[in-house]
């Protein structure tokens, strides 16, 4: 849970105990609604406000990561005293991460180093990062408006009205991230030390909603999927422990792993939670699918077996309800427990996660939030949001441009992305387009089989018998009337059994999708063996500059946008066939 935090640098040192303690409640209530969830503070370390929150957080095991608004060292001059200066090195030096956000477009570290409009735009810059990429937002505000460039009401009128671009992309305007709540401390300061309502706080939530409510019922929904998704990878840790290597080396083996970045081996790292857990729930599916099949299948067979061969049998009878009895308790549990949910949002979040390791392994400065899920809505939007946590607070975006040059490091990459994703998704496509394929093609001649089986037996059945009725009616009708065992034997095997099985077979194939996800996996199959085509083109030691490099990079993400796109259709397609009880 990402939570940022802005307000005013002039506080009133008398009020900086009651401050604390608000700040403390509002950690503690989001902790207690949450309590699996770990906490991440986005602070620039300003004066004031921002370190007021920090040294709360910190105390509280809060995790810190700090954007600085321009480099250190010009930072720093915002810090007269030695007082504040020893301040700030200890507080960045108890953070997970800091970085420096790229200069605004029109500055220099000539223009920055003297107080006034290009230094406050940094401030500003600083300011909607913060916004954009945090989930709750802390501001200890007095409730003023101010025109005051990257001021604190600029930076919450940003946040409930006017969400910002973010820095070195652009944000689709009908299809924005959501900012969750704004907790605002209302909060003296110097300037204006008798604020209404002084040191207390109210929760805000931003525009576009009909009431607090609603709003609340939207963010609620976001938080306690993120709060479902840690809370299992705490329960299943020990379970799924021996699978992670292995979803590590998939995504990039260990030797070449242990140079990458902190931004790339956290990525990875949640990749891995997410891969391992979706498969986890995937076997939970596949196995409640199967048993609902075979359960429904049983259940009519035992009820067909009473009313054609064994009239007396009641307890065959009884097998058909006590059988979808068990069925049904299966898929409650599986419903209960949303194994088919969790399996495809893990699966999302850890394709979407899969493609941002590798834009980032190309320097690409690309978010795959603003790329993914754009048709899914409602209630994915938690996917997309946790995917934007793992970009945040690294710092990716801030960290990379499309480059102009290239370095050795640069073609050692770009070749770890051409092995390990596009030849790897490429195989990967291939292989499950033959598997599905296989199946599907499996499960089609069987049903077809029994259903012609089963109409040929009828129809020869049929012959025998009113060949027989013309020579022995009254001897063959009397016979039948004995032998109503073989009669009815006759009848489940050859009419009821294959179209029951037949039956189940195709819902089989249905919710498992196979049919659209084999002509899906064929389309991505040819995406990816082109582009490797043209990255092993591309990626030609002898022939490599920085032409090439920037293409090989736009390529790269082209392709992310192709297979996000791909595996937002994958999550809709299997979120239209949920686990049932066969009909």
């Amino acid at each position: 849970m990402v939570i940022g935090v802005t307000g005013h640098r002039d506080l009133i040192e008398g009020d900086r105990y009651d401050l604390e303690k608000q700040v403390r409640n509002i950690f503690e209530e989001i902790g207690k609604n949450y309590p699996h969830t770990p906490m991440v503070l986005l602070s620039p370390l300003a004066e004031g406000a921002d370190r007021l929150v920090v040294r709360v957080a910190l105390d509280l095991g809060i995790h810190l990561i700090v954007p600085l608004p321009m480099p250190r060292t010009l930072y720093e001059r915002d810090f007269q005293t030695p007082d504040s200066q020893t301040e700030f090195n200890d507080l960045i030096q108890r953070a997970e991460n800091w970085f420096e956000l790229p200069l605004v477009e029109g500055n220099t570290e000539g223009n920055i180093r003297e107080y006034g409009k290009h230094r406050d735009l940094q401030y500003e810059a600083v300011g909607k990062f913060i916004v954009h990429h945090s989930q709750i937002l802390i501001a200890l505000w007095d409730g003023e408006s101010s025109d005051l460039l990257g001021g604190t009401a600029q930076i919450v009128q940003y946040w409930l009205k006017d969400f910002p671009q973010s820095i070195g992309s652009m944000l689709s305007p009908p299809d924005p991230v959501k900012c969750g709540p704004l907790y605002h401390i209302m909060t003296p300061r110097i300037k204006n030390p008798n604020p209404d309502k002084a040191k207390t706080y109210q929760k805000i939530f931003p525009e576009g909603y009909s009431n607090n409510e609603e709003a609340e019922r939207d963010y609620k929904r976001i938080y306690k999927s993120i709060e479902s998704f840690n809370r299992d990878a705490l329960n299943f840790e020990s379970e799924l422990a021996a699978k992670r290597g292995a979803s590590k080396a998939y995504l990039i083996p260990g030797l070449e792993a242990e140079t990458l970045s902190y931004d790339l081996k956290f990525i990875r790292e949640v990749y891995t939670t997410a891969d391992t857990l979706a498969l986890y729930f995937q076997g939970k599916t596949l196995w409640t699918l199967k048993a609902l099949c075979i359960l429904a299948l049983a259940a009519v067979a035992f009820f067909e077996a009473y009313s054609h061969m064994f009239h007396d049998t009641h307890i065959l009878l009884l097998l058909y309800p006590v059988l979808l009895g068990v069925a049904f308790f299966f898929y409650y549990r599986a419903k209960q427990n949303e194994y088919q949910n969790k399996y495809q949002d893990y699966r999302a979040i850890a394709e979407g996660l899969r493609v941002q390791f590798f834009w980032r392994l190309a320097d690409l400065p690309t978010s795959v939030e603003e790329h993914y899920l754009g048709k899914q809505r409602s209630e994915l939007d938690w996917i997309r949001s946790a995917i934007r946590v793992c970009w945040s607070i690294t710092g990716g975006e801030v960290n990379n441009t499309i480059s102009s040059g290239i370095a050795p490091q640069d073609i050692h990459r770009m070749q770890l992305v051409l092995k390990h994703w596009v030849e790897n998704q490429y195989t990967y496509f291939n292989e499950a387009g033959w598997r599905d394929g296989g199946q599907l093609k499996s499960i089609e001649q069987k049903r077809n089989l029994l259903l012609l089986l089963s109409v040929g037996l009828t129809f020869i059945m049929a012959v025998i018998l009113t060949l027989l009725g013309f020579l022995f009616k009254p001897n063959l009708n009397k016979w039948l009337e004995q032998n109503r065992l073989i009669h009815g034997l006759l009848l489940f095997i050859i009419v009821s059994l294959p179209a029951v099985i037949a039956a189940v077979l195709y819902t089989y194939a249905e919710k498992k999708a196979l049919s659209a996800q084999t002509k899906q996996y064929a389309a991505m199959k040819i995406l990816f063996d082109k582009a490797r085509g043209r990255l092993r083109d591309l990626v030609d030691l002898g022939r490599y500059d920085a032409a090439r490099y920037k293409e090989s990079q736009i390529l790269v993400e082209e392709l992310g946008k192709k297979a996000l796109e791909e595996n937002g259709d994958w999550v809709l397609m299997h979120r239209e066939r949920p686990l049932d009880i066969p009909r």
